[in-house]
């Protein structure tokens, strides 16, 4: 945590407002030589614990009654240290999301895996203006594609072992 976040979140807790407050947690994450850079992010990461519930089961967040306020600092957030941290959690995010859509909607037919990947790093690397933040940002756009696309393989090939 920066020196600034770190004195508006003490100044929030000696508050003991009824709020839940939202932080900029726009990341750096630096794996290998690769370092990327995401559009800002407001979580609500400051609560308190008996007004919130968690929701979904990766990149999950809270759902709280209470007012919702902004906090007028930033947040470092934690990255992958290396490049088997970054595939060992696509791996593990991908099989707990297929496992979830299994109960949620039709599976995705195999022919359709290849445009899927293909409009996420669109969505990743254009929509959200990774180009425009440096060069290295494609290598980014085009694992979020390849972590979409295998988690609808693996949808796809646990919906087939179903039926079998």
């Amino acid at each position: 945590m920066n020196a600034g976040a770190e004195g508006g979140t003490r100044r929030v807790m000696a508050e003991d407002a009824r709020a839940a407050y939202e932080i900029n947690a726009s990341t750096s994450p630096s794996v290998g030589r690769c370092t990327t850079v995401h559009r800002p992010d407001y979580p609500c990461r400051f609560l308190p614990h008996d007004a919130v519930r968690w929701e979904e089961l990766v990149h999950e967040r809270p759902v709280s009654g209470l007012p919702v306020r902004r906090l007028r600092t930033s947040l470092l957030h934690y990255t992958y240290t290396d490049w088997d941290r970054y595939f060992s959690e696509i791996q593990q995010y991908t099989t707990l999301m297929a496992a979830r859509r299994t109960t949620m909607e039709a599976c995705i037919l195999p022919k359709r895996f290849s445009s899927i990947r293909r409009s996420r790093f669109f969505r990743f690397y254009i929509l959200q203006r990774g180009f425009s933040r440096r060069a290295a940002q494609i290598y980014p756009g085009m694992f979020h594609g390849f972590y979409t696309m295998v988690k609808y393989v693996k949808l796809y090939d646990l919906e087939r072992s179903r039926t079998e």
